[in-house]
């Protein structure tokens, strides 16, 4: 285990919200140092980062950051297809 409890090489996607008065530029720095830190202290590359004012709150200034595994079904043997 290392950073956050993330495993070496963990599949993960992740989200970094803005609450309305963050600007695209402070978001874009905001995900680089991420990207920085887990390539550094977790060698993970996220599969899929969601960045933007998603759900906002009148202007407010801040950002939340939320990081889930993904997971490959097919690998633990789920066979159910949707069509």
């Amino acid at each position: 285990m290392s950073l956050m409890g993330l495993f070496t090489g963990s599949r993960v996607a992740y989200l970094l919200n803005g609450l309305g008065g963050t600007t695209p530029l402070e978001l874009g720095v905001m995900n680089n140092a991420l990207l920085d830190v887990l390539k550094s202290e977790a060698d993970i590359v996220p599969e899929r980062v969601l960045v933007g004012n998603f759900m906002t709150a009148l202007e407010m200034i801040g950002m939340y950051f939320i990081m889930g595994y993904l997971f490959d079904f097919y690998h633990y043997g789920c066979s159910v297809y949707i069509q």
